[in-house]
């Protein structure tokens, strides 16, 4: 693989969550939260996507790992930088106790140049 193929941050976190089926919030509680979270949640969507990511400089890619490395950490994620051959991947988990399931999520996060 040439380091351009190679040089995707790739980002896949691991939450594993510990709620069942019984302790499933109403109807009601999910649009009140989304109410009171959404402005805050399409602020960080668009700091998101105006960060620089082209994955042929490595100065971007850098900037875009160590966001989203203190957005996971805020969140109470540990993370831990993979190494490839060019920019590395970030892991990110976050483990809860006597959890009952998994969730996984892959993201790939640097954009391709239009040239």
């Amino acid at each position: 693989m040439n380091k351009t193929t190679a040089s995707w941050p790739g980002i896949v976190f691991l939450a594993i969550t510990a709620s069942a089926a019984a302790d499933a919030p109403s109807t009601e509680q999910i649009r009140a939260t989304v109410d009171a979270n959404r402005d805050a949640a399409i602020g960080l969507y668009r700091e998101f996507l105006g960060l620089p990511n082209d994955a042929l400089k490595p100065a971007d890619i850098e900037r875009l790992v160590m966001w989203m490395e203190r957005a996971f950490a805020a969140r109470g994620f540990e993370t831990r930088r993979i190494a490839t051959d060019g920019s590395p991947s970030l892991y990110a988990q976050r483990l809860v106790p006597d959890a009952r399931g998994t969730v996984l999520v892959y993201l790939q996060a640097d954009g391709q140049p239009v040239d």
